[in-house]
């Protein structure tokens, strides 16, 4: 059996067919191509990191084969080992064995712990809250900043959202969003920095330089570009250095990184609104009774945005 990684032929129509397969699994003991994919467990409270394998066999256009192989099992991330082998086969327990084996040192692994990171990133945005001036005033806010729980690498934390070599530079991103939940603009807007390593004193000591370069990195020639998930046009907001043609290629190169991206970035958009939402909801129910009811339209929204009740929580009523 031989494994063939998503990344390295993806243009093959199986991987077309299907961008969030892992990889192809081909040869004996499989009655043919076969697709293997991993899924994570979806349980919130749960904090464990097994993987659900699942291998699928395909057609050389990429479809399914109805009544083909179609085997799942949970597998522990970190041995390889089976969940509960007793739910399978000795035929398929040997296969599945034989996959694991197969496929490329630590695969499994990273993906545990990418499951795991996810299930907190989560968390994090489940007690997030925004501040109501910004969700009124349409202020961008980072998914990533409210779900690293370490902040965006632009905010003084160290989360990014994606990385990039390009032209031969380090280039890091980060995505923000509108918050306000009754704009509808559906826009996301790439901040964009290549990622240099600073240069030391000539006089300090050699090896001091040694044990301190990997922190001593700065981020410099900053982009910024807004795109909509209704259109691919991309539009240069800002820029430091560079030409509008240059941010462009840096941000559309990072999205075009992965067929889903812009599925990721339009889900975040949902999230950080539903973050929004949550916060508004909570504040209006802090307020006293009383006063949600007998507030103007025309006087100040007890919200604290500073605008009138009618143009604010009021809108609508």
């Amino acid at each position: 059996m031989r494994f063939t990684e998503y990344m390295d032929n993806p243009t093959h129509p199986a991987f077309l067919a299907h961008p969030h397969t892992v990889g192809m699994a081909e040869g004996d003991p499989l009655p043919g191509p076969c697709l293997v994919f991993f899924d994570d467990c979806e349980e919130p409270s749960c904090d464990c990191d097994d993987v659900l394998l699942t291998l699928r066999q395909v057609s050389p256009d990429g479809s399914f084969i109805e009544g083909g192989l179609h085997l799942s099992e949970w597998v522990l991330s970190a041995s390889g080992e089976l969940h509960d082998p007793e739910q399978l086969s000795n035929e398929e327990r040997a296969l599945v064995a034989e996959l694991i084996a197969t496929l490329p040192t630590g695969l499994l692994a990273i993906f545990g712990e990418m499951a795991v990171k996810q299930k907190q990133q989560q968390a994090n945005l489940a007690t997030a809250r925004i501040p109501l001036r910004d969700i009124h005033d349409g202020v961008l806010h980072s998914w990533m900043h409210h779900a690293s729980g370490i902040g965006s690498i632009f905010q003084g934390g160290s989360a990014i959202a994606g990385s990039l070599i390009h032209s031969g530079k380090s280039w890091v991103f980060d995505v923000l969003y509108c918050v306000n939940p009754r704009c509808d603009c559906r826009e996301f807007h790439v901040e964009a920095a290549e990622e240099r390593r600073i240069d030391h004193d000539q006089d300090q000591d050699q090896d001091q330089d040694q044990d301190q370069d990997q922190d001593q990195v700065g981020l410099v020639r900053h982009y910024f570009v807004r795109g909509t998930f209704d259109d691919l046009e991309l539009e240069v907001v800002h820029r430091q250095q560079g030409s509008d043609a240059d941010a462009v290629a840096v941000v559309q190169a990072w999205l075009d990184q992965d067929e889903g991206h812009r599925a990721d970035l339009e889900r975040q958009y949902d999230e950080l609104r539903e973050v929004a939402e949550r916060s508004l909801a909570e504040a209006k129910n802090r307020q006293p009774v009383s006063q949600r009811h007998e507030v103007g339209r025309n006087d100040a929204c007890p919200c604290g945005s500073g605008k009138k009740y009618k143009r604010c929580c009021g809108r609508g009523q």
